[in-house]
């Protein structure tokens, strides 16, 4: 499948759940419009980038990163802040240790790289972080992070690029899986507590 293809889908799949009325277990007390107006606004700025001082630095990026700045200031005391801030690096180190791993050992990818990148740290912010939003803000900032720090790894002759289709399809979709998880163990856990008292 193609670069992209997979965070289109998502996108467009997560606006229809945010429509249809998932908002709460989507993106927890965060506005459908404020949602929407990002998804709207992912899509519109997705296929600019602009150049400077060497790097090619992609629209959709940017205001993505903006955004989770924002909601990283606005998560909880500085406790919180701290928190989401260090399981962020962690995403990052996982994501760079595992990309660095199956490009040097590729008969370990299980599935493909993007599916098994993604698995691994949805995992992460899971166990970690429970609210919908702390969970954006960790794989959001800790796999733009550890998308930089292997384009620096790696380096290129190219002009390097922030913000590219296959990081979008690895964020959208770990955020899918990480969202999916957690609202079927909050189902679980609910159904197992309803008949406990019953």
């Amino acid at each position: 499948m193609n670069p992209g293809v997979i965070s289109v889908l998502v996108a467009t799949m997560f606006v229809v759940l945010i429509a249809t009325g998932w908002r709460r277990e989507m993106v927890g007390r965060v506005p459908a419009s404020v949602t929407l107006l990002f998804v709207f606004g992912w899509f519109i700025l997705h296929p600019y980038s602009w150049h400077w001082n060497g790097i090619a630095v992609n629209g959709s990026y940017i205001m993505a990163l903006l955004c989770a700045i924002i909601a990283w200031m606005l998560i909880g005391d500085g406790g919180d802040r701290l928190h989401t801030l260090s399981v962020a690096f962690l995403i990052a180190a996982i994501y760079v240790f595992f990309a660095q791993l199956y490009r040097t050992s590729p008969i370990l990818i299980l599935y493909s790289q993007t599916t098994d990148l993604a698995l691994i740290a949805a995992a992460a912010a899971v166990v970690f972080c429970r609210r919908p939003m702390e969970q954006w803000t960790v794989l959001t900032i800790g796999l733009w992070l550890g998308d930089a720090l292997l384009g620096q790894l790696w380096g290129s002759t190219s002009e390097p690029q922030l913000g590219h289709a296959a990081l979008y399809d690895l964020w959208w979709f770990a955020f899918a899986i990480a969202r999916l998880v957690s609202v079927v163990v909050t189902r679980i856990v609910i159904r197992v507590k309803n008949e406990s008292i019953d």
